[in-house]
């Protein structure tokens, strides 16, 4: 037989604490002394949500300055950066896909309202929310993926939008810049909401870009001409020198984009030589130029 008594001592990682315990249980042979300290955790923890309400990914407790990438169920990513000195102490940070309750008519009301401000809702974009137990106190950046089908001459006028719900209004944030390699877009924040991609049209149509010129439909990007820039209501026309209408497209509520494949309104093919476009919006606004077509 053994005599004495043994102390054993340990600590246990439950839910972000260390939490201590202390019970005596006595034996014929020992006593044990299970003994545990009480010790908060600080740190971040991003918690992605399905549109279900299901959590569906999720990080690993860290220590800002962190950079949060999470999966989406259909592989899009969304992504957190919290630069050192935001967010101390114990924080969980929360984001879900189409917003954490039900908005169904509030955003509908705001796409509605965006459209006569000449900002378009994206097929497949839809509102991501972030909330935290926690004030930001200063800014963080967040990035929202956007579709993979989207044509590439709106991806140049895509903004991140949060929602103002007391007027049902989309308020597009400050400092969005897009990254075609990784198909999203990021804006820094100082609070968290519920933010939507969104595109944004011109009021005026005198910075109209069209690119790429000379085009070259067998090398350009996507095989096609880029307009970019337009107000959200503009026409579209393509002339050959001699006058004759080639190709003509009415723009409404398309993001302030459009795109030319080089071809005439039966589908066909144009051949090489310099065509005369001009951009007409209802506002009586007008932007011209010439296209250079190779083949």
């Amino acid at each position: 037989m053994v005599s004495g008594r043994r102390r054993i001592v340990l600590a246990i990682m439950v839910f972000g604490l260390v939490i201590s315990l202390s019970k005596g249980m006595t034996y014929p042979s020992m006593s044990v002394n299970l003994t545990v300290t009480v010790l908060p955790f600080v740190g971040v923890v991003v918690e992605l949500y399905d549109e279900s309400g299901q959590l569906f990914d999720r990080t690993d407790p860290a220590q800002p300055p962190l950079e949060a990438a999470l999966t989406t169920p259909d592989k899009q990513h969304i992504g957190l950066y919290i630069p050192e000195t935001v967010l101390e102490g114990p924080t969980t940070v929360q984001i879900y896909l189409n917003g954490s309750i039900p908005r169904p008519d509030i955003f509908d009301q705001a796409d509605n309202e965006a459209k006569t401000r000449g900002i378009a809702a994206i097929p497949g974009a839809e509102p991501i929310e972030f909330t935290s137990n926690r004030d930001l106190g200063t800014t963080v950046t967040i990035g929202l993926p956007y579709p993979a089908s989207l044509e590439e001459a709106i991806v140049n006028n895509l903004a991140i939008f949060y929602l103002v719900e007391v007027s049902t209004r989309w308020i597009i944030s400050s400092g969005c810049r897009t990254d075609p390699s990784r198909r999203s877009i990021s804006a820094d924040v100082d609070s968290f909401s519920i933010y939507k991609v969104m595109a944004q049209a011109a009021t005026h149509l005198h910075d109209v870009i069209v690119y790429p010129n000379p085009f070259i439909p067998a090398e350009a990007h996507g095989g096609c001409l880029k307009f970019i820039n337009l107000t959200h209501q503009a026409k579209i026309r393509i002339y050959s020198l001699t006058g004759d209408l080639v190709w003509s497209k009415e723009i409404q509520n398309s993001g302030g984009a459009a795109q030319w494949y080089g071809k005439n309104d039966k589908d066909e093919p144009v051949a090489s030589g310099i065509y005369l476009y001009i951009v007409t919006s209802p506002d009586r606004d007008e932007a011209t130029g010439k296209i250079s077509v190779i083949r």
